[in-house]
Order: C-alpha cells, then structure tokens, then sequence
C-alpha cells in the first residue's frame, strides 16, 4: 500500500509539472498581452500590424474577461480577407530583423463568442518570400457553425471547439525540413505535417506570421486574441497527451444478503486523503488561459 500511494503522489507531481506555467525563465522574439494598447480601434501594434480591407471589418483592443484582449469582428460583406493579424513582419524576413530562428513557435489564445455556417478562420500561416511571389503556409482552420478544427491537408476535423471557451493555440515551425505542427491546450493534432508545394520551394526566409479571419459570408461574427508569443523553439512550452478515455467503472451492488454496500478500504481512504491534502497545498498548478 505504501508503494502504491508513493506513486500515486508521484503521478500527481509529476502531472502538474507537465501543465503548470513556468513564466520565470520564458525568452519570446515577440510578446504582446495588449494590456499596454490603449483601447479602441488598432492599426498598427509594435512588431506587427492588422489590415480590415476597405475597412470592413473591425478590429479593437478592448477590456474583455478581466484584462485588455484584441477583438476582431467581421462584418457580413463576403470578402474573404477581412480582417487579418500579422505577428512579427519585416520585409527583410523576420530571422534576420528580429532573430527569429528556422525553428519557432506561435502561442496564443483566442476565444470566439459566437461561430456561422460560413465562417473560416486562419489558426496560423507563415508567408515565406519566393522569387515568384510570397507564398503562405497555413497550418489549420477554424469552420463552420460547430468551429471544426481541420489540419490543412486533412479532410476530417480534428476536433470541434466550443464557443464562449478560451483556448491556447501553438504553430510549430521547421522552416529547414519544411514542416509544422499544431497544437491545441498542449494536446497534439498533427505532428511534423509537410508543407505546401509551393511553401516547400521557396527559398527565401519567413517574413511574417499570421492568423486571421478569412471566408465569412454570412452573419457578423467576433473572436477574441490574447497573450501572443513567439519564440524560438521546436515545440510548445506547454505539450500534454490527449486525455485517455475513462476505464468503466464496476457497478457496486448490494451484498446478496441485503444491507448497504461497504464502505472504501482503509488503504483507499489513505490515498484520498494524500491527493486531497497535494491539491490544497497548491503543488497542483493548472495552465490559466487569462
């Protein structure tokens, strides 16, 4: 029984070491929690710019959710790239302006307060200069009325998101092997995917990073975006499995002789009490999207 509740707590440690947020040591190329942008509408932030074309859609650093987050509202009017976020652009390709290095990831958090039938949104694409044209890399997008989350090259969604929901999207970037992966809440949805052909030939440097709106037709739909990083790594800073499924459970049943069921063991009840006493020392830290 000692043996068992020894790693019982070990699972424990080490499960909120996985998903606990190390912030002391964090090195971004790019930053940006919007708590500095004043609020109203934005055009241009440090390292980065917006674009509403023909001004149609709108796009604001507003107070939501207890801090400043930027808000991105398209408007029904049919243009499929209306509005757009460019992260960390330089024409001179951001690992030479802003050291940016051919392995790097983007985090960041968005929340969608409502979703339509039509709607698509960009998770994250790099543009890559070519002698025939920048080229872009997407890497997922964000549809439909049930917001399905769908790996580019990938016909079956991943996954479905939830509206009114806060979650951490990360774009992992191999600009030498000409791969990425995605990832959502840490939980992996496609590893070492390959580039576009056309991404995959060109030559020059990633000169921007972006994720936007593109393709809504119809109804006016808005989403939030928060704690924007990039740095240099191969993956996340936060990587979890997918959540196994629950094991059944037996169903308790009634000694034959009737009488109630009996009680949890002594041992059980040890190692109850030894999970209830690590969570209320706050050893257990779960990642906060805010």
């Amino acid at each position: 029984m000692k043996k068992f509740l020894a790693l019982a707590l070990c699972a424990l440690m080490t499960f909120s070491a996985a998903v606990a947020i190390n912030a002391a040591d964090e090195k971004n190329v790019y930053a940006n929690d919007f708590e500095a942008v004043p609020a109203g509408a934005v055009g241009k932030l440090d390292g980065s710019s917006v674009n509403c074309v023909k001004k149609e859609g709108v796009i604001e650093a507003v107070k939501f959710d207890g801090d400043m987050a930027l808000r991105v509202h398209h408007k029904d009017t049919g243009n499929s790239h209306d509005p757009y976020v460019n992260f960390v652009e330089s024409s001179k390709g951001i690992k030479t302006a802003y050291g940016v290095a051919d392995q790097f990831v983007i985090d960041y958090d968005v929340y969608f307060e409502n979703s339509s039938e039509e709607m698509k949104f960009q998770v994250a694409c790099a543009r890559i200069a070519s002698d025939s044209g920048n080229k872009f890399q997407h890497t997922a997008i964000i549809s439909g009325a049930d917001l399905a989350f769908t790996v580019t090259g990938d016909e079956a969604p991943a996954m479905n998101l939830k509206v009114k929901t806060w979650y951490t999207i990360s774009a992992a970037f191999d600009m030498t092997k000409k791969v990425f992966s995605i990832y959502v809440d840490g939980v992996c949805l496609g590893k070492d995917v390959a580039f576009s052909a056309d991404a995959a030939a060109a030559t020059g440097e990633a000169n921007l990073i972006r994720t936007a709106y593109q393709g809504f037709k119809t109804g006016d739909t808005v989403c939030y975006l928060d704690n924007v990083k990039v740095y240099n790594a191969t993956q996340p800073r936060v990587v979890k499995q997918a959540t196994p499924a629950a094991p059944a459970v037996p169903e308790t049943k009634a000694p034959i002789s009737g009488g109630s069921a009996a009680a949890p063991t002594a041992d059980i009840a040890v190692v109850l009490a030894a999970v209830s006493a690590v969570a209320a020392s706050g050893a257990i830290v779960f990642k906060k999207k805010r």
